[in-house]
């Protein structure tokens, strides 16, 4: 009897050590650590793709000066390359290699866009004087990219120009003799460049393949020719 006695005092007084005993802390979830895991790569991956979406917007800014004087092929100062390609005039100069003479070219990119159906698409264009030892003084308007201006080698074309408010006029064109479907030549350049010298807004109405008839409106004021870039 003494003997159960003892037992029960020994064990009461074990359970009684458990019970003072600090509890230890409970395991972590066994998924824990690789939650912390795809936690980092989530917020890393974050990081580089927000970097990445600004860069990518960077390098996809089509409307910077140096991009669009790149498309017209046109070189320009420091200044010029600063300011809108279709707010004024840029001028530019080629030498020829093989007979050291100069051509110079005064060029103003439209401010709207002709819209043209499949294969082809919405483009600015450009009209440009030019004095070439060449060719001579003439004139023309090209697409900043492919189309069809409706002006037949074998006939011409007559196209429409409207310089500020005034009345239209009508000016004989002709197509490229190289046979480029992108650009025509508008003849009597003198008469085309006293009209561009007083006006401010230049309307400049051709004809598009599949694209019907269309005005391209350009900024040129302050033509100042013949220009020498500096």
């Amino acid at each position: 009897m003494v003997a159960e006695e003892d037992e029960v005092a020994e064990l009461k007084r074990r359970l009684a050590e458990l019970e003072a005993a600090p509890k230890a802390a409970p395991p972590p979830p066994l998924n824990a650590k690789k939650n912390g895991c795809l936690t980092a790569v989530v917020l890393v991956g974050g990081f580089i793709a927000i970097v990445a979406a600004i860069g990518s917007a960077g390098d996809n800014d089509t409307s910077s000066s140096g991009d669009l004087l790149s498309i017209t092929g046109l070189s320009a100062t420091g200044a010029e390359l600063a300011k809108d390609p279709t707010d004024g005039w840029i001028y530019n100069s080629d030498v020829d290699k093989m007979t050291d003479k100069t051509t110079r070219t005064a060029c103003v990119v439209s401010v709207n866009q002709v819209r043209l159906d499949w294969p082809y698409k919405a483009v600015n264009a450009q009209l440009c004087l030019r004095n070439s030892p060449q060719f001579g003084r003439d004139a023309y308007v090209s697409l900043m990219g492919d189309g069809q201006v409706m002006c037949r080698s074998y006939d011409g074309c007559t196209v429409k120009v409207r310089f500020d408010d005034g009345a239209q006029q009508d000016f004989s064109a002709s197509s490229s003799s190289d046979g480029s479907s992108n650009v025509f030549f508008i003849d009597n350049r003198a008469r085309l460049e006293t009209g561009l010298k007083s006006a401010s807004r230049t309307l400049v109405q051709a004809e598009f393949y599949q694209a019907g008839v269309q005005s391209m409106e350009f900024n040129t004021a302050g033509l100042k020719w013949p220009d020498t870039p500096k």
